[in-house]
């Protein structure tokens, strides 16, 4: 069964990995501005808590905020809906920001191999450097 259930999902990402999954090379806000109006933007992460029966034992790791067992799926898609990268099985009690932290995404965006452009200031800010009031 095993040898069957990795077969079948090599299937489904041979043929939909063109389509579905798009391995960045320079990514830049253009998109995001003409598509969608969001200026300085490159991708849009977000999680999804997935529906799930607990593992045997798994106390309550699975179990989320709105009463459920789940998994959480933690996806980056570009202006065009294509994901840039996924991140699945976060446990159903953990916040998109901690399994974001615990993530290969997190690494590739503080080494830049994803090619972000570099920070520029937002248009009209006459002061680049702002200060939280306190």
């Amino acid at each position: 069964m095993s040898v069957c259930v990795r077969e079948l999902f090599k299937a489904i990402i041979d043929e939909y990995k063109n389509k579905c999954i798009q391995c960045p090379t320079k990514l830049n806000g253009v998109k995001f501005q003409q598509n969608l109006n969001v200026p300085h933007a490159c991708g849009a992460l977000d999680g999804k808590q997935v529906a799930c029966r607990p593992p045997e034992n798994s106390g309550s790791t699975y179990f989320n905020y709105i009463g459920v067992f789940s998994i959480v799926l933690l996806g980056l898609v570009d202006a065009c809906h294509k994901f840039l990268s996924a991140d699945v099985g976060g446990y159903g009690h953990m916040s998109d920001a901690q399994i974001f932290n615990a993530s290969g995404l997190k690494e590739c965006l503080e080494d830049n191999s994803f090619g972000f452009p570099a920070a520029n200031p937002l248009l009209n800010d006459d002061n680049a450097n702002l200060h939280l009031r306190r």
